[in-house]
C-alpha cells in the first residue's frame, strides 16, 4: 500500500545462518524453499558474529543486514555487544540490529509479609508458562536501567576520541552522527594514577560537523610515578546546557588511554613466618596476624588478634547461573548449566589435602596439594598452593591449578572466602562502578572506586550471579568501627565480587524475596570468570571468554591493617 516503507520480513531469511559452510546464502535458502525477495533488508535473528560477517563478505551487498534480534537481554546478559559492533562498524553491508528487548514484562506483587517482587510465569498458578522468559529487557519492569545499558551507551556514544599526542595533550574528536553537528559539549580530561585523579582539565569543544573531526588541545602535566604505579588518561564529554533529553553536565561518553607504568620495586629479601603444627592445623603467625590451614579439610582462615577476618577460603568453580548459562527453573535448563550440573561443580569437595612446611632458609611457609572432585568428574582438579607470610605482614598465595581435559568450560576459577560481616566498606582499583564481565566491560572505566557491600547487589528478577568487576588490581574491605581493613592485591589483574548472599542461595532462589543473608560477606577473588554471552536466545559465550582446561597460575597478596596503618597509607597516597 505504501511503497515508500521498506519491508522487514525475518521469515524470508530463516535458514540456519551458522551452517552455511561458506556457500552463498541465496542458494542455501532456495534449497529450503525460501526466497529473500520478500524482504527489503536481510534481517536474521540471533546470527553469530562470524555468520553475519561471512554473509556481508560474500560479495556486493545489495540490501543492508539489520539483525531482527540479537543480544538477548535476559537477566545478567548482553555479553559481546562490543564484539558485535566491532564487526558491524568495520564490515560494509552490516548496518546494525535490534536488542531484544526494551523492558522486562513482570507484574509487581507482594509476599504475604508485604515485600515487593516482580512476578512472572508460574507465579499465578498458570500452566503452561514460560517462567521468567518475558523478563528479557534492558530495563526492569519499572524502567530502571540494568547495568548492561551502560555498555550499550558506550557503544552508542555520538563521538570517537583518539589521543594524537599525549605529551602535548592533543586529542582528535570525531562526530559519529550522520546528520547533526556535535555542539554544546565540554571535554574533561583527567590524569589517573592508580585510578585516582591527580589532574583535571576542561575545555569547550568546537562545533564538529556530521562525520567530521577536529583537533583539541588540553594541556596536562606529566605525572610523577612511584615504583609500581601506573598512569592513565580518562576523557569524558559532557553537555554544557540542559536539553529536552538531559540535564546540564550529562556525560555523553568517554574514552580512556594508558599513559605510563613504572616497574615495581624489587621485593626485599625477608625471612617470613615459620610454620608450626598444632593438633589439627598448621599455622603461620606474624605479630597479631595468624593464617590457619586445616590439616583435615580444604579451608584456610585468617585472623587478627584472635578476631577471624576470613574463614573457609578455598577453591571456587561455581557461580549462581545466569539466564544465559541456562534457565535454572527449567529441567533441563539448557546451555552450559546442564553440563555443570551433570559434573556436579556446585558439589565440589577436596578428597585429598596434603600440607608440608617450607624450609625456613627459603622464607618459610606452607605448601598445600589438594585434589578436588565432583560427583560427575572423571578426573580430579589438582591445586598446588604455596603460602608465605612475610615480616611486613603480607600473605602471598601462589596458585597452580591443573584442570583436566573434560572440564574445558568452567563458570569461574578462583578463591572464595567468607568475610567477617563487619567488613562492609569497599574500595577497589578495577573496572566499575557498575558490574562488568570480560565480554561486557568497555562501558566501565578503569579507576579507583569506593562503595559498600550492599551497593554491589543487583536485584535481577530471577536471582543470579552479579556484582563482578574485571581488570582488578586491588580490592579492600574494611570495618569502619574497628578501623581494620583487609587488602587483596592481584599480581596480574583479576576479578572480584562481594555479596551478602552465597552462590548456593542465589542458585536456589526464584525471586529476590527468597534470599536471606547468612551472616557473612561472600568474597570471590577470581583468576577468571566466564563471560556472559547471550545464549538464553542466541549464541553462547565466545571461546575467548571461556575458561579452558590446562594449567592456570595466579598469585594474590593479602594483608590486614589497622586504623593507624590505614591513615598512614592515605597520607602517602
Amino acid at each position: 500500500t505504501d511503497p515508500s516503507r521498506f519491508i522487514h520480513y525475518e521469515g524470508a531469511v530463516m535458514a540456519p545462518w551458522n551452517r552455511w559452510e561458506g556457500r552463498p546464502l541465496p542458494n542455501v535458502l532456495a534449497e529450503r524453499g525460501f526466497s529473500t525477495n520478500a524482504t527489503d533488508v536481510i534481517c536474521p535473528m540471533y546470527p553469530s558474529i562470524a555468520a553475519m560477517v561471512r554473509y556481508a563478505q560474500r560479495g556486493p551487498v545489495e540490501r543492508p543486514v539489520i539483525l531482527c534480534e540479537y543480544s538477548h537481554a535476559m537477566g545478567n546478559s548482553n555479553g559481546s555487544l562490543a564484539d558485535y559492533w566491532a564487526a558491524i562498524e568495520t564490515t560494509p553491508g552490516l548496518q546494525g540490529g535490534f536488542i531484544w528487548d526494551w523492558i522486562d514484562q513482570g507484574y509487581l506483587e507482594k509476599t504475604p509479609d508485604g515485600r515487593e517482587f516482580w512476578a512472572y510465569g508460574g507465579d499465578f498458578g498458570d500452566t503452561p508458562n514460560d517462567l521468567n522468559f518475558c523478563c528479557n529487557g534492558m530495563v526492569w519492569p519499572d524502567g530502571a536501567p540494568y547495568p548492561a545499558m551502560t555498555e550499550h551507551k558506550k557503544l552508542a556514544q555520538p563521538f570517537n576520541v583518539r589521543l594524537a599526542n599525549a605529551a602535548r595533550g592533543e586529542f582528535v574528536i570525531t562526530n559519529r552522527k550522520y546528520y547533526t553537528p556535535l555542539t554544546g559539549v565540554v571535554g574533561v580530561v583527567q590524569v589517573l594514577v592508580d585510578g585516582v585523579a591527580v589532574q583535571t582539565r576542561r575545555a569547550r569543544l568546537p562545533a564538529i560537523a556530521p562525520g567530521k573531526s577536529a583537533k583539541v588541545q588540553i594541556a596536562l602535566d606529566k605525572p610523577d610515578l612511584r615504583a609500581g604505579q601506573e598512569a592513565r588518561l580518562l576523557f569524558t564529554a559532557r553537555v554544557v546546557k540542559a536539553t529536552a533529553w538531559c540535564d546540564a553536565d550529562f556525560e555523553l561518553g568517554f574514552a580512556e588511554f594508558p599513559l605510563a607504568k613504572r616497574a615495581a620495586a624489587r621485593p626485599r629479601s625477608v625471612v617470613g613466618a615459620v610454620a608450626t603444627r598444632t593438633v589439627t592445623d598448621w599455622e603461620l603467625t606474624h605479630g597479631g596476624l595468624t593464617l590457619t590451614a586445616s590439616a583435615t579439610s580444604s579451608t584456610l582462615s585468617l585472623s587478627w588478634a584472635g578476631n577471624t577476618i576470613i574463614h573457609d577460603l578455598s577453591l571456587s568453580l561455581w557461580r549462581a547461573p545466569t539466564d544465559n548459562d541456562g534457565i535454572k527453573l527449567r529441567q533441563p535448563a539448557g546451555g552450559a548449566l546442564d553440563r555443570w550440573r551433570v559434573l556436579g561443580l556446585d558439589k565440589l569437595i577436596a578428597r585429598e589435602c596434603n600440607i608440608r612446611a617450607l624450609a625456613a632458609r627459603s622464607g618459610g611457609g606452607l605448601e598445600r596439594t589438594l585434589l578436588w572432585q565432583a560427583p560427575g568428574m572423571n578426573a580430579a582438579i589438582t591445586q598446588v598452593e604455596r603460602l608465605t607470610l612475610a615480616d611486613d605482614g603480607t600473605l602471598t598465595i601462589k596458585e597452580t591449578i591443573q584442570v583436566p581435559n573434560d572440564l574445558d568450560d568452567l563458570p569461574r576459577l578462583g578463591l572464595h572466602g567468607a568475610i567477617n560481616p563487619a567488613f562492609q566498606q569497599l574500595a577497589y582499583y578495577g573496572r566499575g562502578p557498575i558490574e562488568n564481565y570480560r565480554d561486557r566491560n568497555i562501558g566501565a572505566p578503569l579507576a579507583h572506586y569506593t562503595s559498600n557491600v550492599d551497593a554491589q547487589y543487583v536485584a535481577y528478577v530471577t536471582p543470579q550471579a552479579h556484582g563482578n568487576h574485571t581488570e582488578v588490581r586491588s580490592v579492600s574491605l574494611s570495618d569502619s568501627a574497628s578501623g581494620q581493613a583487609l587488602h587483596a592485591v592481584f599480581e596480574t589483574p583479576g576479578e572480584f565480587s562481594v555479596s551478602r548472599y552465597s552462590d548456593a542461595a542465589l542458585t536456589a532462589a526464584r525471586h529476590p524475596t527468597d534470599l536471606s543473608a547468612d551472616g557473612v560477606v561472600h568474597l570471590h577473588l577470581d583468576y577468571l570468570q566466564r563471560g556472559l554471552g547471550t545464549a538464553s536466545c542466541g549464541p553462547d559465550t565466545l571461546p575467548q571468554y571461556k575458561i579452558k582446561s590446562g594449567r592456570h597460575r595466579f598469585t594474590l597478596q593479602l594483608q590486614v591493617t589497622n586504623a593507624a596503618a590505614n591513615k598512614r597509607a592515605a597520607v602517602q597516597k
